[in-house]
């Protein structure tokens, strides 16, 4: 989810978003669970995910979004025939 969507999703701006997710700025718990609202997950999973943990499946859907489209169509081939 891009930021802006999220942002059309919360009460939140998408600078906020950019600065919460760099760990440049704070949080209200109102914040917090607008967001989790929002990712349709509970506010404590967003608390203990650890954005540098590459087991995390947060981290490996950013990481295949990364990929250039063609790159990305052959893995999702591949996982279909899994």
């Amino acid at each position: 989810m891009s930021q802006e969507t999220l942002a059309a999703l919360t009460s939140v701006s998408v600078s906020s978003i950019s600065q919460l997710e760099h760990g440049k700025q704070g949080f209200s718990d109102k914040t917090l669970k607008s967001i989790a609202d929002a990712l349709e997950v509970q506010a404590g999973w967003l608390l203990s995910r650890d954005p540098t943990d590459p087991d995390d499946v947060w981290t490996l859907a950013e990481q295949i979004r990364a990929l250039p489209v063609d790159k990305r169509e052959q893995l999702r081939r591949m996982i279909a025939v899994l």
